[in-house]
């Protein structure tokens, strides 16, 4: 991770704390040619009330200076904190100054008034040297040097959104961890922060802006973000959480690493939240209710009943042999008996007078 590189850098260059390798240069916006030479000079001073202005009595400082993207063109300053990069082809230049931050703990002053360095960087705008009516001589090119005074702070911690969480979570259960983090000051540092969780979480995932410098376990996670930062910055580090076995009144904790320039206020740098977790409640193997309770099943007694038979009506059948009654219908057979009877006396007595007549004639 990057905090153990600068530390690393630090104890190696111990002996010589203003003369350092110069650092990787970013691209130039144009390329130089060779029709003149000239110069880039300027002066190195430390900025001891940190307003980004060179005033009298501020002393010079050791260090130094390159051109973007050559090593053909380094130098330092003298003993006054002069300095001048010589022999340059007419183009556009930028030129970066040494990081002090592991030398004293010295950081870029404020840009913008008399030191012409990024603060957060060290590398100056482009500079024209010979060209674009430029001349091929420039000077006042000048950085300022401020002791880093930064406090890295642990700002928030919530479970689920919440910075009072529930005190009780459910095996099986997936829960967010998020942490923000971020830094005051006078000049830029990095940030960086770290989440610890309790046995019975596990991280499954991570969220938020943090993601330089990343080392995940089951349990812990850090991260940064990208860069240095201007002062008043802050990230967020989150984790996705899966509960995965039951613990009682543990803790998850965030702190913030000390990074460039230390730490002002060491009180600040850690949060943390009480939490339990509790067994999933058993499964129940019974189909569940629907809340309409479906009515009993009706009980229908079908009851056979012999048919009614008239009086006097026994019943019968052919063949000699006896069988079951009739069906009664509830139709009186008197009626239909009497007409047919009136129709054979109506027949018989038509056939007597048709007789008697054949014998008269």
């Amino acid at each position: 991770m990057h905090r153990i590189a600068r530390t690393a850098l630090a104890l190696g260059l111990a002996a010589t704390p203003a003369l350092f390798a110069t650092p990787a240069f970013a691209a130039t916006s144009s390329t130089p040619s060779t029709a003149t030479t000239g110069s880039i000079c300027g002066y190195a001073w430390q900025d001891t009330n940190g307003d980004g202005i060179r005033q009298a009595g501020e002393p010079a400082m050791l260090t130094d200076m390159g051109i973007a993207d050559t090593d053909n063109y380094d130098t330092h300053t003298d003993a006054q904190g002069h300095y001048c990069i010589t022999g340059l082809p007419s183009g556009t230049y930028r030129v970066q100054f040494n990081d002090l931050s592991l030398s004293g703990g010295f950081a870029y002053t404020k840009p913008g008034r008399d030191s012409a360095p990024d603060w957060r960087t060290g590398t100056t705008g482009s500079i024209d040297v010979g060209v674009h009516g430029a001349p091929a001589e420039v000077a006042g090119i000048d950085v300022g040097y401020v002791k880093g005074v930064v406090d890295q702070i642990a700002q928030h911690l919530t479970v689920n959104g919440r910075s009072r969480p529930s005190r009780t979570v459910t095996v099986g259960q997936t829960i967010s961890v998020a942490g923000i983090c971020g830094m005051t000051g006078n000049v830029p540092d990095y940030v960086e922060c770290q989440l610890d969780l309790p046995a019975g979480l596990k991280i499954v995932g991570t969220f938020g802006d943090m993601t330089s410098n990343m080392a995940k376990s089951d349990h812990s996670v850090s991260a940064a973000l990208p860069d240095r930062v201007l002062p008043g910055t802050s990230g967020t580090l989150g984790a996705r959480v899966l509960v995965t076995a039951p613990f009682t009144d543990d803790t998850i904790n965030l702190h913030v690493w000390h990074e460039l320039y230390g730490d002002s206020n060491p009180a600040d740098d850690a949060l943390s939240t009480t939490i339990s977790a509790v067994a999933a409640p058993p499964t129940s193997t019974t189909a569940p209710t629907t809340g309409t309770t479906a009515p009993p099943a009706s009980t229908t007694t079908t009851t056979t009943t012999a048919a009614a038979v008239p009086p006097g009506h026994t019943g019968g059948g052919t063949g000699g042999g006896s069988s079951a009654s009739l069906p009664y219908t509830g139709v009186s057979l008197g009626v239909p008996l009497a007409g047919g009877a009136a129709l054979l006396t109506a027949g018989t007595a038509g056939l007597w007078l048709t007789r008697r007549r054949r014998h008269r004639v």
